[in-house]
C-alpha cells in the first residue's frame, strides 16, 4: 500500500471550457433607463471517446506506484452534475490489453472490503459499459477508447457520490514480469492506494462586461442635384426604357419640390404607360470604396395604381431603387435589401437610403461588397397592363458619405460565477447598466476560466437605446417540397419589435428561381402595426412548375433601423415524390427497407486429428499454421437457455502456440449475440490444460459460446486448439461436443459484426420512430461494423430529368467511423458514393438533426438503387447515426414536347402558294426535361434534324411529316400538314383562227396551205369560233376568258376552251384569250382578225352557250334594250345587255345542260 496520489492543478490551457452564450440584457433595443446585465453561459463537459481533450475539465494526478515503470499511466478525474468520469492514458498504447478494476471506498476506512458496503466495478478492453462486481452492466454507465492509448469512464453518481474516495488497479492480462499494478500474476486483486476524491465538478471563472458607446463619423455630401440646370442634368443622368414602349423618364415642370424641375416617369405623357419598366439612370458611377456608411436621399412624389386585397393593400404600380457595384452591370433592388420600400402613393416625401458597410443584407451579401469603387443608383418605375395615373416624381438627390464611427467606454462591471459542468446557466451580473443617453452601444462579454486564466471566451452584440423603428419577419413557413401544378402557401408573421407604431407597412414575398429570376411576387400594405405587435401575412403561388425556388418574405419600411431582421428566406423544390418514408407506420416502415451486415466471410476453425482423437483448430492444414489479419470465430449455433440453472460451469481442454500480439479469446454473450463478455484470453504457448469457469453471471435464455481468434500482421505460429467442450447446469451437461463429429454444431466464420440497423424511438425528428445504426442497450454503435440500410426497390429515374433525395439525419460518430449514401444503377454490382458523414451532425457543437439534400441527377435514365452504410473501427464508438423523413423526389417527364408548324408565302387562289415558302417548326416542352431534337421529313424522303426554317420551291403537292423528342426520349406523335406550290404560270395559244379565210366558221383559204396572197389577219366571214390550246401542268386551268377588243364575252371552264363569234361586226378587231390556272396566274394571248357579219337574232352556237336578245314589245325591228339585267333564278347568275349599236339588247350566259328559269 502507497500514500495516496495528491491531484496536480487543474489540466488546463488555452482552449476554454466554457462558452459565453446570448447577451439576453440589455435588449437590441430600448428606451433609457436602468438595466440588468444579463448573460448565458455553457459549460462544457467530458464527451466520453477516450480522448482527455483540451476543452474537457480533467484534473491530472500525481503518479504514484500504480503509474509507474513501463509502460507508464497517466490518469484524471472529472465530474459534473450527473456523472463521475475518469480517464487513463498510455503512450504505448497497451491499454488494448487491459482490465481495470475501480474501487469506491463507500464505507471511508481506505481499503476495499470485498464486501457490499464498498463497490468495484470493472473495465474489459472494447467494452462499452461498465460491468458491477456480479458483472453486470451498470445502467447509465459508458466507456470510450482511443485504441490502446486512453480510455475514459463514465460513472453515474448514484453509483459513486461526490464525497467517496477511490482507487484503481490496472492488470495487464497474461503479460508476467510487470509491475504490480500492470500484472504480476501473484499480486492480489486488491487497490494499492486510495485517493481523497480530487475533481471539481464546477468551473468558476472572471466575467467581464464592458459597455462603450459608438460614436458616429462626420458625414461628407459628396453628390447632390436638383435638376434645375439642362446641361448638367442630361451629362449626369440617363432615362431609357426596358419595355417595348420608348416613352420613359423626362424632366419636368409640372411638380417639384424645390425650384422648378423635378426627373418624371411619364415622358411627355400625362400618365404613365401600361405595362412600363423605366429607368433613370445615374451616368457615372461614384467611389465608395472607403465609405463606412452611405445615405443615398432624394425627395420624390408619387401617384400609382393599388388596391384593397383581403384588408391589405395590394400595390400594382410602383417604384424602386437599385444600386449597382460594377458600374451597372448587375443591379440589386435596395428594397430586396430591406433598407428602401416600393413607392406608390405619397405627396412630397424624403427618403433617405443608408447602407452600412459593416452589415450583412439578405442573400449573405455584405454592405462593404455594396459600397464599391464603381458604384451606381437608379430609380425604377413598373406598372402594370390597366389603370394609369400621374405617376413618379425625383427630385433633389443627395449621395452623403459617412465616417467610421469611434467607441467611449461608459460603464463596467466584472464578477465570479460558479457553473456545474455539462450545464447551462443565466447569469445577472451585481450591477445593472443605467443609460440615460441615446444612441447605438456596443455591450462585449469576455471570460477567463480560475487561475492561470488562460480559458477565454467571448461575445458582443450592438444595442439601440432610444426610440427606434425596427420591423422584422420573425417566422416564415413553407413546405420543403411541393408537388408540380399545385399551389405554394407561404406563411409569415412580422412584428413590430421597435418604440413605435408603425404604418403602411409593406410586406413582400418573392420567389426566383436557381438562377436569381423573379418568377413571381406579391407585395400588399398593412395599415398599421402597433408596438410589439405581430400580423400574420398570408399568400399563394398558384401552379407552380417543376424548378427549386427561393421563396423570400420581407417587410419593407423607409424608417426601419435594423436591416438584418428584414426578411427571411427558405427553398423550396417543385418536384414529383417517387418515394416517401417518415418510419411512422410500423410494418410498412419495414417492409419499404432491407438491413444487413456486409462483414464476416469463411472463417478458418476446422477439425483436426491426432489419430486417435478429433479437436478444434483455427489454422491452415497446407502450411500447419494460422494466417495474417485473422478474426475467426467459432460459434455454437443454437442459443441455449441457462436462465433456470442457478450454477453454471463451462470447461474445456486447450492447447495453444500463439505469437506475440495474436491472442484466442473465450466470450459469452447472454443476449444471443448482440453483446458479448470476454472470460479468458490466451497469447504465448500453453500444453494441454483442462479449463472450468463460473459462467453463472452470464446465465440467460439467450446464451451463447464463442472462441475466437485474432492476429496481426506480423509472426504466426500453429495457433489454438480447443477439445471436449462442456457446458453443464447445476451440475447437468446442458451442452457438450467432442468434435468427433464435426463442426456441426458451430458456426464457423469470419467474425461479423452484426446488423445494427433498426428502427428505434431513441430519437426522432418528426413522429416518434427513426431508423439507428446502434445499440439500444449501451446507446452507442458497437466497433468493426460494415451495416447497410437499402430501399427494398429499385427508384424508377428514366423518366426524371432531375432528381433529390432529401432525409433528416442526426449523428454522432468517433474518429474514423463513417457513414455513407450510396447509390448503384448497375443492380448493386458496384457503388458511388454521394456522400460521407463524419463527426457531428451540428458541425461543430451538440449534435441535432439537420436537413440534408443530394441530387441524384448523375443517374437519371435509368433505375437506381439507394443505401445508407456505415463503418466503424475497433474502438471509440459514439452513440451513431439516425436517419428519419427520407424523401426522393423527381422533376419527372412522361409527357412528350408539343411542335407547332407555320407556313409563310404568298397566298394564291385555292390554297395555293405562288411563292415559295418558308416553314417554321416551334417545339416546346412545358416545364419538362426541354426539348432534345426536333425532326421533319419532306414528301417521304429522308429524315431531317430541323435547325431552322427552311424553305420549299418545287411547284407541287408536298406533305411535311414532323414531331419532336424531349431530353428524356418522350416521342411526339408525327404530325403531317400538306401545302401546293404553282410557281408556273399557265400556257395559252390560239388555235382557231390563223392566217387565211374563214367562211362561216370553215376556213377555206389557203387549200392545202398553199395561197397566192399573205394574209398574216385571218378574214371573217360571217360567225367564226375561236379555239384555243390552254394547259398548265401544276394546279390546272381554272378558266379561259374570251375578249373582243378589250369587252370580255364569254368564260369558258370546260375543255376544250372555244367561244363561236357570232355578232355583227365588221372591219378589224382585236380577239384576246386569258387563262387563268387554279392558283390564280394567267397569261394572255391575242389576235387582230377582219371581219363581215351581219347578224340578227341570236342563238346558242354551243350547248353550254345560251344566247339571247331582250327587245321593245310591238317594235317591228325588235328595237334591243341595252343594260338591262338578265338573272337566272335560284342559281345566284346575272349578266347585262350590250348597249354597243351592233349588240345593243343582247346577252349572252353559259350554264349546264338543264331548264332553268331567266328574268
Amino acid at each position: 500500500t502507497t500514500q495516496a496520489s495528491q491531484p496536480l492543478t487543474k489540466l488546463d490551457d488555452s482552449d476554454a471550457e466554457l462558452v459565453v452564450g446570448d447577451i439576453v440584457s440589455p435588449p437590441a433595443s430600448g428606451p433609457t433607463g436602468s438595466y440588468p446585465v444579463v448573460v448565458n453561459f455553457t459549460a462544457f463537459t467530458v464527451v466520453v471517446d477516450g480522448v482527455v481533450e483540451p476543452q474537457e475539465q480533467w484534473m491530472e494526478h500525481d503518479n504514484s506506484s500504480d503509474t509507474t515503470g513501463t509502460p507508464g499511466v497517466r490518469f484524471y478525474t472529472a465530474c459534473d452534475e450527473d456523472y463521475m468520469y475518469v480517464a487513463f492514458e498510455n503512450d504505448t498504447g497497451d491499454l488494448y490489453t487491459a482490465k481495470i478494476d475501480l474501487f469506491i471506498d463507500k464505507n471511508e476506512n481506505s481499503v476495499w472490503d470485498g464486501v457490499p458496503t464498498d463497490d468495484r466495478f470493472i473495465v474489459y478492453y472494447g467494452n462499452q459499459r461498465v460491468k458491477d462486481y456480479n458483472g453486470n452492466d451498470v445502467d447509465g454507465s459508458l466507456v470510450g477508447w482511443n485504441n490502446g492509448y486512453g480510455v475514459e469512464i463514465r460513472i453515474p453518481k448514484v453509483n459513486w457520490s461526490d464525497c467517496e474516495d477511490w482507487a484503481f488497479n490496472i492488470s495487464y492480462l497474461c503479460a508476467p514480469g510487470r509491475n504490480p499494478s500492470w500484472g504480476d500474476e501473484s499480486a492480489p486483486m486488491l487497490p494499492t492506494s486510495f485517493l481523497i476524491h480530487p475533481c471539481e465538478c464546477s468551473v468558476c471563472f472572471k466575467a467581464l462586461v464592458s459597455i462603450s458607446k459608438l460614436i458616429p463619423g462626420d458625414f461628407v455630401t459628396i453628390y447632390h442635384t436638383d435638376f434645375e440646370n439642362p446641361a448638367n442634368v442630361t451629362n449626369e443622368w440617363i432615362g431609357y426604357s426596358l419595355d417595348s414602349e420608348s416613352d420613359t423618364w423626362t424632366l419636368s415642370e409640372k411638380r417639384s419640390h424645390s425650384s422648378s424641375h423635378s426627373y418624371r416617369c411619364t415622358g411627355r405623357n400625362t400618365t404613365y404607360l401600361g405595362n412600363a419598366y423605366d429607368i433613370l439612370e445615374m451616368k457615372h458611377s461614384v467611389d465608395l470604396s472607403d465609405a463606412n456608411n452611405v445615405t443615398f436621399s432624394f425627395w420624390h412624389w408619387c401617384k400609382g395604381d393599388s388596391y384593397d386585397l383581403n384588408g391589405h393593400l395590394e400595390i400594382a404600380d410602383y417604384g424602386d431603387v437599385e444600386i449597382s457595384n460594377d458600374d451597372g452591370s448587375t443591379w440589386t433592388s435596395l428594397s430586396d435589401l430591406g433598407v428602401s420600400e416600393l413607392y406608390y402613393d405619397n405627396d412630397w416625401t424624403e427618403t433617405s437610403v443608408t447602407i452600412e458597410a459593416t452589415n450583412i443584407y439578405p442573400g449573405n451579401i455584405s454592405g462593404e461588397d455594396l459600397l464599391s469603387d464603381h458604384v451606381k443608383f437608379r430609380f425604377v418605375w413598373r406598372s402594370d397592363p390597366q389603370f394609369q395615373y400621374e405617376g413618379w416624381y425625383i427630385d433633389d438627390v443627395s449621395i452623403v458619405v459617412g465616417e467610421k464611427p469611434s467607441t467611449e467606454l461608459v460603464f463596467q462591471a466584472h464578477d465570479i460565477p460558479c457553473i456545474p459542468f455539462g450545464s447551462s446557466t443565466t447569469h445577472t451580473f451585481p450591477i445593472p447598466w443605467v443609460v440615460d443617453e441615446e444612441g447605438k452601444y456596443l455591450v462585449e462579454v469576455l471570460t477567463q476560466e480560475e487561475p492561470p486564466y488562460i480559458g477565454v471566451s467571448y461575445n458582443s452584440k450592438i444595442v439601440t437605446i432610444g426610440n427606434i423603428h425596427d420591423l422584422a419577419v420573425t417566422s416564415l413557413v413553407t413546405p420543403d417540397t411541393i408537388e408540380r401544378g399545385d399551389d405554394l402557401p407561404i406563411d409569415a408573421v412580422v412584428k413590430n419589435l421597435g418604440t413605435y407604431n408603425e404604418t403602411n407597412v409593406q410586406v413582400k414575398a418573392t420567389v426566383k428561381n436557381t438562377g436569381g429570376t423573379t418568377v413571381w411576387s406579391q407585395t400588399v400594405q398593412i395599415p398599421l402595426i402597433n408596438i410589439s405587435e405581430e400580423r400574420a401575412f398570408h399568400s399563394t403561388w398558384e401552379n407552380a412548375t417543376y424548378c427549386d425556388y427561393n421563396v423570400e418574405v420581407r417587410v419593407i419600411h423607409p424608417d426601419d433601423e435594423v436591416p438584418e431582421n428584414n426578411a427571411m428566406n427558405k427553398w423550396i423544390i417543385v418536384t414529383h415524390t417517387i418515394f416517401e418514408d417518415d418510419v411512422e407506420c410500423g410494418d410498412c416502415s419495414e417492409r419499404f427497407w432491407k438491413h444487413f451486415d456486409l462483414t464476416g466471410g469463411e472463417g478458418h476453425w476446422h477439425i483436426c486429428t491426432s489419430g486417435y482423437d478429433h479437436y478444434l483448430w483455427c489454422g491452415i492444414q497446407d502450411t500447419t499454421k494460422y494466417g495474417d489479419n485473422w478474426n475467426d470465430v467459432a460459434m455454437i449455433k443454437k442459443a441455449l437457455d441457462l436462465s433456470n440453472y442457478t450454477t453454471v460451469t463451462l470447461s474445456f481442454k486447450t492447447y495453444c502456440e500463439i505469437a506475440e500480439n495474436d491472442y484466442g479469446y473465450v466470450e459469452v454473450s447472454s443476449d444471443g449475440g448482440g453483446h458479448w463478455s470476454k472470460i479468458k484470453e490466451y497469447t504465448g504457448k500453453l500444453n494441454w490444460t483442462d479449463e472450468s469457469f463460473d459462467i453463472s453471471a452470464y446465465k440467460s435464455d439467450e446464451f451463447v459460446l464463442r472462441f475466437r481468434f485474432v492476429s496481426d500482421e506480423n509472426l504466426t505460429w500453429r495457433g489454438w486448439i480447443i477439445n471436449n467442450v462442456v457446458i453443464t447446469g447445476d451440475g447437468s451437461p446442458v451442452f457438450s461436443d467432442d468434435f468427433e463429429s464435426g463442426t456441426g454444431e458451430w458456426i464457423i466464420e469470419y467474425l461479423k459484426a452484426g446488423d445494427w440497423w433498426h428502427i428505434t424511438t431513441r430519437r426522432a425528428y418528426s413522429g416518434s420512430h427513426s431508423w439507428w445504426c446502434g445499440d439500444e442497450l449501451t446507446g452507442k454503435y458497437p466497433g468493426n461494423l460494415n451495416n447497410v440500410l437499402m430501399l427494398n426497390d429499385t427508384v424508377d429515374l428514366t423518366k426524371a430529368f432531375e432528381a433529390d433525395i432529401l432525409f433528416m439525419t442526426w449523428y454522432n460518430l468517433s474518429t474514423v467511423d463513417v457513414g455513407y449514401l450510396e447509390v448503384s444503377d448497375d443492380n448493386g454490382a458496384t457503388w458511388n458514393v454521394v456522400d460521407t458523414f463524419t463527426g457531428e451532425s451540428s458541425r461543430g457543437s451538440t449534435p441535432k438533426w439537420i436537413k440534408e439534400s443530394y441530387p441524384l441527377d448523375s443517374w437519371i435514365g435509368g433505375e437506381i438503387q439507394v443505401r445508407f452504410r456505415f463503418v466503424s473501427d475497433s474502438s471509440l464508438e459514439s452513440e451513431g447515426w439516425y436517419i428519419d423523413d427520407v424523401k426522393i423526389v423527381g422533376k419527372i417527364d412522361d409527357e412528350p414536347p408539343v411542335t407547332t408548324y407555320s407556313i409563310s408565302g404568298t397566298m394564291g387562289l385555292n390554297d395555293w402558294y405562288v411563292s415559295p415558302v418558308t416553314i417554321t417548326l416551334t417545339a416546346t416542352d412545358g416545364d419538362g426535361s426541354g426539348v432534345d431534337h426536333t425532326y421533319y421529313r419532306l414528301d417521304g424522303g429522308t429524315q431531317v434534324t430541323y435547325s431552322s426554317p427552311f424553305t420549299v420551291s418545287d411547284s407541287g403537292l408536298h406533305t411535311v411529316e414532323y414531331w419532336s423528342v424531349d431530353k428524356i426520349g418522350n416521342t411526339e406523335s408525327h404530325h403531317t400538314e400538306s401545302f401546293k406550290i404553282d410557281v408556273d404560270n399557265p400556257t395559252i395559244e390560239i388555235t382557231q383562227p390563223i392566217s387565211g379565210l374563214y367562211f362561216h366558221g370553215n376556213r377555206i383559204w389557203p387549200v392545202f396551205n398553199r395561197t397566192l396572197f399573205n394574209w398574216t389577219k385571218p378574214i371573217i366571214i360571217g360567225n367564226i369560233t375561236i379555239k384555243t390550246s390552254a394547259a398548265d401542268a401544276t394546279s390546272g386551268v381554272d378558266r379561259v376568258e374570251f375578249y373582243v377588243d378589250g369587252v370580255l364575252k364569254e368564260t369558258d371552264t370546260v375543255a376544250p376552251y372555244e367561244w363561236t363569234w357570232d355578232e355583227t361586226a365588221f372591219f378589224t378587231h382585236t380577239i384576246s384569250v386569258k387563262v387563268y390556272d387554279k392558283a390564280g396566274h394567267s397569261v394572255e394571248a391575242s389576235r387582230d382578225v377582219r371581219i363581215f357579219n351581219f347578224k340578227l337574232g341570236s342563238g346558242a352556237t354551243k350547248p353550254s352557250m345560251l344566247k339571247g336578245k331582250v327587245y321593245e314589245n310591238g317594235t317591228l325591228l325588235k328595237k334591243g334594250i341595252g343594260g338591262a339585267t338578265i338573272t337566272v333564278l335560284g342559281e345566284g347568275i346575272n349578266t347585262t345587255t350590250g348597249s354597243m349599236p351592233w349588240n345593243k339588247g343582247k346577252y349572252s350566259l353559259t350554264l349546264d345542260p338543264g331548264t332553268y328559269s331567266i328574268r
